[in-house]
């Protein structure tokens, strides 16, 4: 997103990479339901011993997943 904001303020765009900004939100998505299935996966082996920080986590994961949603849809609107 950082490389396409700085394409988007030349007058022709000429490093701008739509691509790119596309497929690192599929390896973030990729990466996060990743890292979900495996604290689920701790979660089932160990049991819900500590649910809150497992808890947060998941949220953590969740809001960084959220993040990369918005840079995709900046770097779609600089595309327009």
């Amino acid at each position: 997103m950082i490389s396409n904001l700085r394409s988007a303020t030349r007058p022709n765009m000429d490093n701008f990479d739509g691509e790119a900004a596309i497929e690192n939100e599929m390896a973030i998505n990729i990466l996060r339901n990743r890292l979900r299935d495996e604290e689920f996966a701790r979660l089932e082996e160990n049991g819900i011993t500590d649910y809150v920080a497992s808890n947060l986590y998941l949220d953590v994961i969740v809001e960084i997943e959220r993040m990369g949603d918005f840079i995709i849809n900046i770097s779609q609107a600089l595309e327009e």
